[in-house]
């Protein structure tokens, strides 16, 4: 009805049609028929594609390879990202980590003597209480890099041993992967349900639970070339390595 009074047609003319026009009409009343009705359609130039449904599912399935392939890039680089930040933790403890009562409890078992001679090597001048002298080795080494931190705050700690300050520092330089590595962790982190915020869309969820689990899949016992370095620089032997 609508076709006809679109080309202007009385009811005796809609009956006169010729049948392919009829035949057109009917097809269009279903949606596989408006398929093959758009089967000029063809993105991909593929011969054996014969209506749009058919480009329709091609070109579905070549997206769903390429949400597998990127799945799989991700996968790879999470599992090396969280490889690599497990190695250089090895080395330095304190590796994106806050220094403080929990994460080095022995400092507060030192004596004030003890406390200064870190402080010392972290180039600020020991004044105060035993208390004071704590909190500002805390304060001071959260300031300084990841190499420069873990070596101040080291259990066995040696001021004659320790060298200087610089040594560590040039080691880093230019160096960004403590930053990038908090950023990550940040984002994994448990946060309350911001209205304005509004909520992760469906990639970010991916990626999120793909870092999850590459972070939880990491072994507890360091690689063996960890252990190797360690003895190959004559540093003392890791207390689960049973040397």
């Amino acid at each position: 009805q609508q076709l006809s009074q679109e080309l202007g047609l009385s009811d005796t003319q809609t009956q006169a049609l010729p049948q392919e026009i009829k035949a057109l009409r009917e097809v269009g009343r279903t949606t596989s028929g408006l398929l093959k009705l758009c089967s000029h359609f063809c993105f991909s130039g593929a011969s054996d594609v014969l209506t749009a449904e058919d480009e329709c599912q091609k070109q579905l399935a070549l997206r769903r390879e390429r949400i597998r392939r990127t799945e799989r890039e991700v996968k790879s680089q999470a599992e090396r990202t969280a490889s690599m930040a497990q190695l250089i933790r090895h080395f330095e403890p304190l590796f994106a980590k806050q220094p403080d009562e929990q994460t080095c409890p022995h400092i507060c078992k030192e004596a004030k003597a003890a406390l200064t001679a870190r402080l010392k090597f972290l180039g600020k001048k020991a004044q105060g209480s035993k208390a004071e002298l704590q909190s500002l080795l805390f304060e001071t080494a959260a300031q300084c890099s990841s190499a420069v931190r873990s070596r101040a705050l080291a259990a066995g700690f040696e001021a004659k041993t320790a060298g200087k300050m610089s040594h560590y520092q040039d080691t880093e330089a230019g160096g960004n992967a403590e930053a990038e590595w908090k950023k990550i962790l940040a984002e994994l982190a448990p946060q309350e349900p911001d209205a304005d915020s509004g909520t992760l869309d469906v990639a970010a969820r991916a990626v999120q639970g793909v870092l999850r689990e590459a972070i939880s899949a990491l072994p507890r016992d360091p690689a063996p070339r960890c252990l190797k370095t360690r003895k190959h620089l004559g540093m003392p032997a890791w207390p689960s390595s049973g040397e």
